[in-house]
């Protein structure tokens, strides 16, 4: 597109969204994260971009080649905010990160922190000074597009889908008991993970397929979704794609609920339980762990059989799971709420709420 072409593009914007024009979302790959889909399908062009705005709109942290702009970070978590050298370092300590992030709002480069979900919100809520929680707000972001299952005729098996690639931050080693547990009792329940990666320690588990594929694209997740029923969270860490495709291809999910748990699955929608421990627990996060030390923390912990009860309470509601009328519940239940909650508009609106408080 030409200079000319683009500029008149941005005319027509600012006449039509007058607050998206302050600010530039920075682009994205089409192949990123699902969690930044729904920006790039539906606010990105709606911005300044390809132009900087006044402010930029960056995911989690802004770019070092940027540091002369002032930005909104959207975030799951608060310290994203903060570059990797940072938050991975053996040393990380949240007072000094805290100190960090007030000193970008205090210079007037932190305008706004976007927090993806209210439950993601109230997580971070402990972590925040008054100067922080002051600019904080959440816009609860929705997937790109909500679907309603069609249910095939009857079958006598059920197929369980899980993605990570991270085997204790994403809690994937607890399928090594899990998976035995279920199929001694019911061995038409069939598990399925997708990983980026080899997992060494999950391999020849009977009833467990070991997908590896370093990089999905939309067909690709549209496939695994829709030929399966339902949905496995067994993550420790940040939850909230698991979550939004959950959404996006009315398939239950079941597990534990995250950061987002509380924000994204109703009553009667899928199956819930706390995790045992979690990675931003405000009682362990810097005190028993570092973002760094926090697998090596969960597999000492696996050694002393501290997931024991959990995998069996898993492994109890899983061998329950049907196909009858609870599950049909379940899909109405999820594609009832989320056409009514969890719009595009609604969500774009929010955004817009944001952009306009932007000096």
């Amino acid at each position: 597109m030409s200079y000319f072409k683009k500029s008149r593009v941005l005319f027509k914007r600012s006449i039509f969204n007058p607050h998206f024009q302050k600010v530039s979302f920075l682009p994205l790959d089409n192949l990123a994260h699902p969690v930044w889909q729904t920006h790039i399908k539906y606010l990105q062009d709606k911005t300044s971009w390809p132009f900087p705005g006044k402010t930029l709109h960056v995911v989690n942290r802004l770019p070092k080649f940027l540091i002369n702009f002032s930005y909104i970070a959207e975030v799951e978590s608060l310290f994203s905010i903060l570059h990797k050298e940072i938050t991975r370092d053996n040393n990380f300590r949240i007072s000094d990160a805290v100190t960090k992030i007030e000193s970008e709002i205090k210079n007037g480069k932190l305008k706004q922190i976007i927090f993806q979900s209210p439950s993601a919100f109230l997580l971070n809520q402990h972590f925040m000074t008054p100067a922080i929680e002051d600019i904080s707000k959440v816009a609860h972001l929705v997937p790109t597009e909500i679907n309603k299952r069609n249910l095939s005729s009857e079958k006598n098996f059920i197929k369980i889908l899980i993605i990570g690639s991270s085997n204790y931050r994403k809690g994937l080693f607890l399928l090594k008991n899990i998976v035995p547990m279920v199929r001694k009792h019911n061995p038409e329940i069939y598990f399925t993970c997708i990983s980026a990666v080899q997992i060494p320690e999950l391999l020849n588990i009977d009833g467990l397929e070991i997908k590896v594929i370093p990089r999905m694209n939309s067909d690709i997740r549209r496939r695994l979704y829709n030929h399966s029923d339902y949905l496995l969270n067994l993550a420790l860490g940040d939850t909230l794609g698991i979550f939004l495709e959950s959404i996006q291809f009315n398939i239950p999910i079941i597990g534990f609920s995250g950061q987002h748990g509380n924000s994204y699955v109703p009553e009667g929608s899928g199956i819930l339980i706390n995790a045992p421990i979690f990675e931003y627990d405000n009682a362990g996060f810097n005190n028993k762990w570092t973002y760094q030390s926090f697998p090596n923390y969960i597999k000492e912990l696996n050694t002393k059989k501290f997931f024991s009860q959990v995998e069996i309470e898993l492994a109890s509601i899983i061998v329950k799971l049907t196909l009858g009328d609870k599950y049909r519940d379940m899909l109405k239940n999820q594609y009832d709420f989320a056409s009514k909650k969890l719009t595009v508009n609604k969500w774009l609106n929010n955004i817009s709420e944001i952009y306009r408080e932007i000096q």
